[in-house]
């Protein structure tokens, strides 16, 4: 006899429902809809830390003042970059569309490549290669016009 699990729904309006464990179809939509409009900031870089030393965060010029809130501190003028934020999106939706979907990156002791979707739309992980990683962190609207209603920061 085979169990079947039952899973959690939250459901916003008619938008379509967000389910507690990202489905990887599901996930790939959610990639391919995004636009550098969609993304708060962007990190390039290696795998592990993500608090900046072992790479790069690029803020757009119009999410500069909710980055600012969200981090407690501004960013550098040189870390505000609208060309590389977009050019970092098309790097995770590529890696997207090449490598297979794992429920969570992180959970691995070795990095192998891969991407994963967090479960509430905070971010997008592509790891490319064991030496090289990018993250798109969605913005509260973009989460919230995806059927995210809770989760960190909203």
């Amino acid at each position: 006899m085979s169990e079947r699990k039952s899973t959690n729904i939250q459901t916003v309006n008619a938008v379509e429902p967000v389910p507690d464990r990202m489905d990887p179809s599901q996930a790939t939509e959610i990639v391919k809809s995004l636009t550098p409009a969609d993304i708060l900031e962007a990190y390039s870089g290696r795998p592990g830390c993500a608090c900046g030393c072992n790479g790069r965060y690029f803020v757009r010029q119009a999410a500069v003042a909710a980055v600012t809130e969200s981090n407690g501190y501004a960013p550098s003028d040189e870390d505000v970059k609208d060309q590389v934020v977009a050019h970092l999106v098309k790097k995770v939706q590529a890696g997207a569309s090449e490598l297979p979907y794992q429920q969570d990156v992180n959970e691995h002791d070795k990095c192998e490549p891969g991407w994963n979707v967090a479960d509430d739309l905070q971010y997008v992980t592509v790891v490319i290669h064991p030496r090289r990683v990018y993250t798109v962190y969605l913005t509260k609207e973009a989460r919230r016009s995806r059927g995210v209603e809770k989760g960190f920061d909203l």
